[in-house]
């Protein structure tokens, strides 16, 4: 009776420590589990965010080209369209030299002794 007991304790000592590796190894995989979805979430985010400054940066290039195309058309003027005149003209240069700026530092290629027909120099 005695070795029953004795195998009795023995077999549910293993089972224990079966059972206490087998939760210590699930809640490795739930930490892992957490955080693989947390890296997907945030590897979803930043795709969207990628997404947005592709989207953007194509939206000002578009403008800046549509700008300067104009420009090039406003330098070399044709019988059907009516040439500007030079406030027009440096009115619309204006607003190109801000695009090309704004585009400079979104690039983040700015010179930083630029200076423009507008500044004032002292």
């Amino acid at each position: 009776m005695a070795d029953l007991e004795k195998a009795k304790v023995n077999c549910l000592a293993q089972a224990t420590e079966v059972i206490n590796q087998a939760e210590a190894r699930l809640c490795g995989f739930i930490v892992n589990r957490t955080f693989m979805e947390k890296i997907q979430r945030l590897l979803a985010n930043i795709r969207l965010q990628i997404k947005s400054e592709v989207a953007n940066s194509k939206m000002q290039a578009a403008a800046l080209k549509s700008s300067l195309e104009k420009l090039h058309a406003f330098a070399h003027p044709t019988a059907d369209r009516k040439a500007l005149t030079s406030e027009e003209l440096y009115d619309f240069i204006k607003v190109v030299l801000k695009e090309l700026k704004a585009r400079s530092q979104y690039l983040d290629c700015l010179l930083a002794s630029t200076t423009r027909p507008d500044d004032k120099v002292g």
